[in-house]
């Protein structure tokens, strides 16, 4: 299974090659062996009702499972892959790598780096609250101005998904909505060198380019790297270390290896509880909001992310007790179906998950942090402290800080 591929490659890192070949370990992982199941069952069921479309246009695994034996190729039928984390440990519960390890040995949950899209954008505004943004700040969802984005081409273009531009919003509205314009300019704020630092910082790899095209996510990362950068948000900036392997012991019951949780403060905690308040709203009121009615009801967090040309589908969000990131594509990248957004693929996953991971005792409990503040008055337009001029314009607001 895709799992215990994910841990082989842990042992191969963990044991000398004498521990291997001696045996008689006893091995004790992290995965919880029913939401694994529920996990791959999942994403194999979601995929066969997409692959059951009229005119659906690519292989289905039913076509492929059809032909003789010595005429099977690497299937190329679509596939999915998800990781779930327990928040306060870093426990790893589920790895799914694809539909059927024994059809296709390739774990996409941990090998294949997809363009990671609007599900970037989170982070970005992360940068951008550490440097003083707040939420309600006023930004304009306008047509990007040549020479306003430090670093970007003057002949770049950049348009929301929907190809319409609106006027100034709150900060938030452009992470709810993922308006590509508002994320430039939010990103413009932070700078492309914070942007980066936050992202490694959360568990994304250091290759991101240092562009502004990196803010609306055009590099790629691994749904692992993914659901570890999201779970920050429920854990107020704290970030746990994945693991897989909780203990190994010899054949005497001797314990060779232990992992304890490892943590530490990836991003301030304020600006992180920030963000957590925003991608809550995306589930309510945002491009994820059909949670309630795919029937998850409890308290969550997270967002959609929907590349170019429907290529990749993803959600990542998260409860208080667990983060689950879900990807949907084609492994030679093309698209999988006309509207084949986050939302229509992905999350239906992520939602069925969670129903199951709540029934078996992993409850979602109200997102609070314990986040000392104190109300300030501040510019919807600047940002800053509100002069007796916003006062007087009506741009001064209460916010908590």
């Amino acid at each position: 299974s895709y799992a215990m591929d994910a841990v082989r490659r842990d042992l191969e890192v963990i044991l000398e090659k004498e521990n291997i070949t001696l045996g008689g370990l006893v091995i004790t992982t992290t995965i919880d062996g029913r939401i694994q199941k529920k996990t791959e069952d999942a994403i194999d069921q979601r995929l066969r009702e997409l692959e059951r479309l009229p005119g659906y246009p690519h292989q289905t695994r039913s076509a492929w499972r059809e032909l003789p034996a010595d005429k099977r190729q690497q299937p190329t039928y679509i596939q999915g892959s998800a990781v779930v984390i327990e928040n306060h440990s870093g426990a790893v519960l589920a790895v799914v790598g694809g539909r059927d390890a024994d059809e296709s040995r390739f774990n996409r949950a941990l090998q294949a780096k997809r363009q990671v899209g609007s599900i970037f954008k989170p982070f970005v505004y992360l940068a951008a609250f550490d440097e003083g943004l707040r939420p309600d700040t006023s930004i304009s969802d306008g047509p990007i101005e040549p020479g306003e984005i430090k670093g970007a081409p003057a002949n770049w273009h950049p348009k929301n998904s929907d190809g319409k531009f609106g006027g100034s919003f709150p900060a938030s509205y452009g992470l709810i909505r993922s308006r590509n314009t508002m994320s430039l300019r939010v990103g413009n704020i932070a700078g492309v060198e914070k942007m980066k630092s936050v992202a490694v910082m959360a568990g994304f790899d250091n290759t991101i380019p240092e562009q502004p095209a990196s803010y609306l996510g055009t590099w790629e990362a691994t749904p692992w790297q993914v659901a570890s950068a999201y779970s920050i948000f429920p854990n107020g900036g704290l970030r746990f270390r994945p693991f897989l392997i909780q203990e190994i012991r010899d054949r005497k019951g001797n314990i060779l290896y232990q992992t304890p949780p490892l943590s530490y403060q990836a991003a301030r905690t304020g600006s992180a509880w920030s963000i957590s308040n925003i991608l809550a709203e995306v589930t309510t009121r945002g491009t994820a909001a059909a949670v309630k009615k795919l029937g998850f009801e409890k308290p969550c967090a997270g967002k959609t992310g929907t590349t170019n040309d429907f290529k990749d589908a993803w959600f990542a969000g998260y409860t208080s007790a667990l983060t689950c990131a879900v990807w949907v594509g084609l492994d030679t990248p093309e698209k999988t179906i006309p509207g084949g957004y986050g939302a229509t693929l992905a999350l239906p996953i992520w939602v069925e998950v969670m129903k199951t991971a709540e029934r078996l005792g992993y409850k979602a409990s109200d997102m609070r942090t314990d986040v000392a503040s104190s109300g300030a008055r501040l510019c919807k337009q600047s940002g800053k402290r509100a002069t007796s001029g916003c006062e007087a314009a009506g741009t001064a607001y209460t916010d908590r800080v």
